[in-house]
């Protein structure tokens, strides 16, 4: 399961999230995310300790829990490998 430090850093970086910018890009990648984007959204794939995880962003969020929203999709995927 993925360390409490990697959770918060992804808080941290998807805290006020409005859509891909620089600064949240150079943070991703610093956690070892790769962003590609693909038409209207941007595909992030984590690779972390052996597990892996694809969550799809849209380029533009409608909703002010949607940081909040990747961060625990991105959690359950890396945990759920666990299982």
């Amino acid at each position: 399961m993925p360390g409490k430090d990697f959770r918060k850093q992804l808080k941290k970086t998807f805290r006020g999230y409005t859509g891909i910018t620089p600064k949240l890009r150079n943070s991703l990648r610093k956690l070892g995310g790769t962003l590609v984007r693909h038409g209207r959204h941007h595909i992030l794939r984590f690779k972390r300790g052996g597990q892996s995880c694809t969550v799809v962003l849209s380029q533009t969020p409608s909703d002010h829990r949607t940081g909040m929203n990747i961060v625990t999709e991105i959690m359950h995927s890396l945990s759920a490998v666990n299982v």
